[in-house]
């Protein structure tokens, strides 16, 4: 049983009619074998999950992984945005009153 189980999927365009998706998986005992096939899935656009043995579970048909890595293609990760911090001493404005 491998130490490290790594899947990998580049979906592109809608979810009802993909103009790609493919999967990738590999398997490894050795971590810097891991992080090279990860780079690699990465470089080519795909999305990559990383995943070890966690604690056997006693339901039947359970998996054990557990996930330890999520990485996305840096094409795909959104820009960052900064957004001020909130002013925790704003107070809201007086609510008005109608001249009625």
């Amino acid at each position: 049983m491998s130490l490290y189980h790594l899947h990998a999927r580049a979906l592109e365009g809608p979810l009802d009619a993909p103009l790609r998706d493919e999967v990738r998986v590999s398997q490894t005992d050795d971590t810097d074998e891991a992080e090279r096939w990860m780079h690699l899935q990465l470089d080519a656009g795909f999305t990559v999950w990383v995943y070890d043995h966690g604690r056997s579970s006693r339901l039947v048909g359970a998996s054990d992984f557990r996930l330890i890595g999520h990485y996305r293609p840096r094409a795909a990760r959104p820009p960052l945005a900064r957004r001020p911090a909130p002013d925790p001493h704003h107070r809201a404005d007086p609510p008005t009153r109608s001249a009625g």
